[in-house]
């Protein structure tokens, strides 16, 4: 019988082994990175698709979901199974198929340069589901062009379900969206911002009122909320707390 395990490391076909020369060789990499997660409030971990199982995790607290490092490392891939509703995990175990498939037919050369972004549940201790928007980039590949290292950041969603799959290139201009209807990717030009917009979230998300950034930047109150209204629409956000948290997580602001 196939484990939960086995349904999230299958599409990767690892091939080949990786000894613990290769684990010293890329210790530096994860000091970095614990350097950066105690300097950030954003979880990270990283994957090890070969051992398939967390290499690192971070001590941030929304990953860790109350639990220690130590014991979300011990249970790997087993946190899934604890913390995600089910209709979710059905949701990731997709999202993992659909990732590899199609990752793993671009060009080797630009695999490193993909990062893949979705959004979905998990549990806290009181059972209480808590939106996540997770990030999964590569890391470092084995010799054989495969994903060896992963790593994973997790923040808080500013969406109001599940799904929201992205497969992005970095200094790419068009990004690519994963319909869970059609279980198809389909290619969607990139969210751009208006100088003025920009300017007005990063005044919004200092607390400045609708009336102070209009005073910052010299134009009447209606202004800012008519800017305001139009980049809900872009975004696709009900509020500018929403819009603040969706212009962060891609990188707009």
């Amino acid at each position: 019988m196939k484990t939960l395990i086995d349904d999230f490391f299958d599409p990767v076909q690892y091939q080949g082994k990786m000894d613990e020369e290769d684990y010293q060789k890329i210790e530096p990499c994860v000091q970095t990175l614990d350097a950066f997660s105690r300097s950030s409030n954003i979880s990270v971990y990283v994957i090890d698709y070969f051992r398939q199982n967390f290499l690192y995790v971070s001590t941030n607290h929304l990953f860790l979901n109350g639990f220690s490092v130590e014991e979300v490392m011990q249970m790997g891939y087993l946190y899934y199974q604890m913390f995600v509703p089910e209709d979710d995990l059905r949701l990731l175990q997709e999202i993992n198929k659909a990732g590899f498939s199609f990752y793993y037919n671009t060009l080797l050369e630009d695999r490193l340069k993909y990062t893949i972004s979705y959004d979905f549940h998990i549990l806290n201790k009181n059972k209480r589901p808590i939106l996540v928007n997770h990030k999964l980039t590569p890391m470092v590949l084995n010799p054989s062009g495969q994903v060896w290292l992963a790593m994973c950041t997790v923040t808080l969603s500013s969406k109001d379900g599940q799904g929201d799959i992205v497969m992005s290139k970095i200094d790419e201009d068009i990004e690519y969206v994963y319909s869970l209807q059609s279980r198809k990717w389909k290619k969607k030009g990139l969210i751009s911002l208006s100088e003025r917009e920009i300017d007005i979230l990063r005044l919004s998300s200092q607390g400045l009122s609708n009336s102070e950034i209009g005073e910052k930047i010299f134009i009447d109150v209606n202004t800012v909320k008519f800017h305001k209204k139009n980049v809900f629409h872009k975004f696709d956000v009900k509020n500018i707390t929403e819009a603040i948290a969706y212009a962060v997580n891609k990188k707009l602001i």
